[in-house]
């Protein structure tokens, strides 16, 4: 009799598992309800930061000024991508004011770090928002956007908690130093030996590392669209 009950209830479980099994692709609402990943993703959205800064007396960079290119040059070095765009208002293309204010605002930067090659440098003619002795930085970086994590109602039969993961995925994308590694991974970078050597001899000569001309683009918002921008 026990024998004959044991094996009753083994030809019912194997009839109850196969009564769960089905051919049916599982939808991605479903799926999202058991991924706390795709339920509470988190988002990176391109920002644009911006800085103003105007010329002190000579045309130098003021001291409060080079604290606030130093902490725009490091968000660049940590967060930016592409360029540092330096927009320097001038009278016009033969400015000499502008241009050396705009070789100063550069100069700051870097020493903070950056290469010559991640900046540019235009004036900016006949703009009433950027005038004479005023430059104004801008580069692309990245935002993460956050989930909220406030619904507490209880899944259907196994599923978790609608917010299960939740916290996970906010600490996660208020933590990265990079909201762009969650979407793509860094290239591999390396510095090449000869510019090493060129640095080297530079300061041993007592010239600056970064003394190499600057890129410049002069153009008049009078006659390009946009308008500065």
């Amino acid at each position: 009799m026990t024998r004959h009950f044991h094996l009753l209830a083994m030809v019912g479980l194997v009839l109850a598992a196969a009564g769960c099994h089905s051919d049916e692709p599982v939808s991605a609402e479903k799926l999202a309800a058991y991924d706390y990943r795709l339920n509470h993703p988190v988002t990176v959205e391109p920002r644009i930061a911006v800085l103003r800064v105007t010329a002190a007396d000579g045309g130098m960079v003021s001291a409060e000024d080079r604290r606030h290119l130093a902490a725009f040059g490091t968000q660049f070095l940590h967060r930016g991508t592409g360029l540092v765009d330096i927009s320097v208002g001038a009278a016009g293309a033969a400015d000499k004011a502008a241009r050396a204010y705009a070789h100063h605002v550069a100069a700051v930067l870097l020493d903070g770090g950056l290469k010559v090659r991640e900046l540019r440098l235009q004036l900016i003619i006949d703009e009433p928002a950027i005038p004479p002795g005023t430059a104004l930085l801008r580069f692309t970086t990245n935002v993460a956007q956050l989930p909220d994590c406030y619904d507490w109602a209880t899944g259907d039969r196994n599923a978790p908690f609608a917010n299960f993961g939740c916290a996970t995925q906010r600490n996660l994308g208020a933590m990265v130093a990079d909201p762009r590694d969650l979407v793509e991974a860094r290239p591999i970078e390396g510095r090449q030996g000869d510019r090493s050597d060129v640095v080297i001899d530079k300061l041993n000569q007592g010239a600056a590392p970064w003394s190499v001309p600057l890129p410049w683009e002069a153009r008049s918002t009078s006659s390009s669209a946009g308008g500065g921008q």
